[in-house]
Order: structure tokens, then sequence, then C-alpha cells
């Protein structure tokens, strides 16, 4: 992970569920030209998908669905 991204993965983690799952819909349907590869883009996806599930459990799931 580089440097920069540090910084921005902490303000990710410490993030409410509405804007974590913002986050997950806007990756998940980004662009590769967003993204350095296909693989960073869908491991991101994962991240956020992983990181909503644990910290915010049902609170994440009823943001995603309203969400999207």
């Amino acid at each position: 992970m580089r440097i920069r991204h540090i910084a921005t993965f902490a303000e990710t983690i410490r993030t409410d569920p509405v804007t974590l799952a913002r986050e997950y819909l806007s990756a998940r349907d980004a662009t590769i030209h967003e993204f350095s590869s296909e693989e960073s883009r869908l491991a991101y996806v994962d991240v956020l998908l992983a990181l909503g599930r644990f910290q915010h459990r049902t609170a994440f799931a009823r943001a995603l669905s309203h969400l999207d």
C-alpha cells in the first residue's frame, strides 16, 4: 500500500455506514480508468464490502438496499 493511501484508508475505516455504502457502490460501478487495474478495483470493492459488513452489519445492509 502506498503511503498516500494510508490516510484515505484510515478515514474510510472511521466513516459512517451510509458513506461507506456510497463509496462501495461508486467503486463497484467505477470504470477501469479510475483505478490502476481491474484487480485493484475489485480488491478495493472487496475491502469496502468486508468493512461495511464487519463494522456496521445491519446499518450497512440497509444503506446499500436504500442506495442501490
